[in-house]
């Protein structure tokens, strides 16, 4: 893909790392990898910014440094995203 005059708009002042994931992110790619976000209805993914790779791995990270233990059912709280996406898209 080519990076367009429309696309580079509004990003002067930015830093050259924000910069590039803007841009990226306008391109419907990830801004971590680069590789397409896949933002369609039909299967759409939790994560904004991120491809879905990126996204689940930084959700474990977070969960690892925070100590969090993974949602169980019959516990409180509500279910998490993967399998409200799942029950949607059947």
């Amino acid at each position: 893909m080519r990076v367009t005059a429309e696309i580079k708009a509004g990003t002067e002042g930015l830093s050259r790392q924000t910069r590039y994931k803007v841009i990226r992110f306008r391109m419907g790619r990830c801004i971590n990898c680069d590789q397409p976000r896949d933002p369609s209805p039909t299967s759409p993914s939790p994560y904004k910014r991120l491809c879905v790779t990126c996204g689940t791995s930084k959700k474990k990270k977070k969960r690892k440094e925070r100590g969090s233990k993974p949602w169980k059912p019959g516990s409180p709280g509500r279910p998490p995203l993967k399998s409200q996406i799942e029950t949607r898209t059947k």
